[in-house]
This record gives structure tokens, C-alpha cells and sequence, in this order.
């Protein structure tokens, strides 16, 4: 979370110095969009996580165990595996959504 409170600066400026920039300071910044954050964060987690099950699925090479390791009915369905996978071990819902067998 973050907070941002601005306030009115109604002090009397002091200059240090020869005294040749008799303005204020000024200080700007470019900050990124919230969905668009949002969307970068929830695409790289989602990566990761078909990463970590592609990897896992690989080692164990039995959807009939992966089923058991999941605690769920025994099944070959690769989609319903992913998002129980997803559900017990990724952090966020969205992840559901997408995944790439990419990886």
C-alpha cells in the first residue's frame, strides 16, 4: 500500500549561497500506472508459477501422484491439475487465468 498526502510548503524560503536561484525547488516524477503495474506484476508471477509446475511435473512424470500430492480426486487432466497447483501454491487468484505451456 502506499500513501501519498501533499501539503502546502507556507514557510519562508532560505537561500544558501550567492543567492542567484531565488527559486523554490521543484521535484517531479514519472510514476507507472496502477493497472498497467498490476498487469506486469500478475503476468510475471503467473510465469513463474507454470514455470515451477512444468519443472515439478517434470520430475514426477505421473498425474496420478501429482493428483495425490495435491490432495484432490485422481485425475489425467493437465488443466485441473495446473489449477490446483495454482490455488495451493501460487499467490495470486489471477494466476488461473493464464499460464503458458511455453515454459
Amino acid at each position: 500500500m502506499i500513501k501519498i498526502v501533499i501539503t502546502e510548503d507556507t514557510s519562508e524560503p532560505r537561500f544558501i549561497g550567492r543567492g542567484k536561484n531565488k527559486k523554490r525547488l521543484r521535484v517531479s516524477s514519472i510514476i507507472p500506472s496502477l493497472p498497467y503495474t498490476k498487469e506486469n506484476v500478475t503476468k510475471l508471477a503467473s510465469e513463474r508459477i507454470s514455470k515451477i509446475y512444468y519443472n515439478f511435473m517434470n520430475i514426477i512424470r505421473d498425474k496420478r501422484i501429482m493428483s495425490e500430492i495435491l490432495e484432490m480426486e485422481e485425475t489425467t487432466d493437465e488443466d485441473l491439475l495446473f489449477r490446483a497447483f495454482a490455488q495451493q501454491y501460487g499467490t495470486y487468484g489471477s494466476l488461473l487465468m493464464k499460464r503458458k505451456k511455453s515454459c
